[in-house]
């Protein structure tokens, strides 16, 4: 009797075990494919967020993931931007010009393309030391970033030299941007106790008749900006048509 009593208890527990150990698998597997998504967001650059998982070996994974797409992103963010400025990069700015051209040969919208180069920074540099320079530069970057729209997109390319890529923007319109960038440009500085003033040769170049590529482009604005600065200062330079 004993016997046949204790033969329905180890079934039982038999069963709630099976039971058990289905629901931690389940948990396992779950949590697992909670991972599969943030670890393929992770390999191809994308940002991860993985919510609570309920098993602590996969939380730390997730954490882990996690950590390391931020680190990825500070990286990149790090390799496309100007590290002064937090503009972008001469690389990310030839980058994001060749693919909005790449829209433009489809759509026939306009784009141009400033080059900012500053009149009277070296003077502040070798008067008032690198400390004040760079904060000048950052300064003038902040004025250019504010001057333009969400769509466009300004870099620093080194030193003093700045450039800017106008959507859906002609020459005409082009130069409306750069005399108000100018006047901005040019306005007082007040940095520290000193108040420092400067002002900004312009160049501009419009997609296509002054050039089809990043490099191009950028070219002929270049060249249009040395114009401008070969005569009087705050000047302004349309771009022609570019060079055979």
């Amino acid at each position: 009797m004993t016997i046949f009593l204790a033969i329905p208890s180890r079934t039982s527990l038999f069963a709630a075990s099976l039971v058990l150990a289905w629901g931690i698998g389940g948990r396992i597997s779950r949590s697992i494919r909670g991972l599969s998504g943030p670890a393929l967001a992770l390999g191809s650059g994308e940002g991860v967020t993985v919510p609570p998982l309920h098993l602590k070996e996969a939380d730390e994974v997730g954490r882990a993931l996690v950590k390391a797409s931020k680190m990825l992103q500070e990286a990149q963010h790090r390799g496309h931007h100007d590290a002064l400025t937090g503009l972008a990069n001469h690389a990310l700015f030839d980058e994001i010009v060749d693919h909005d051209l790449a829209i433009c040969s489809r759509t026939e919208a306009p784009l141009a393309v400033l080059y900012v180069d500053l009149d009277g920074f070296k003077a502040v540099n070798d008067t008032y030391g690198h400390a004040t320079g760079d904060e000048l530069l950052r300064a003038v970057a902040a004025r250019l970033k504010n001057g333009i729209r969400s769509s466009d997109l300004a870099a620093r390319l080194g030193g003093d030299e700045f450039a800017i890529v106008l959507v859906n923007a002609g020459m005409t319109a082009a130069a409306t941007v750069a005399g108000k960038l100018e006047d901005s440009i040019s306005m007082p500085y007040p940095i520290g106790p000193l108040t420092i003033e400067i002002s900004a040769s312009i160049g501009i170049a419009a997609y296509p008749d002054s050039g089809t590529s990043s490099e191009a482009l950028l070219h002929s604005a270049d060249r249009t900006m040395y114009k401008a600065k070969s005569g009087r200062k705050r000047q302004i330079a349309p771009g022609g048509p570019a060079s055979p």
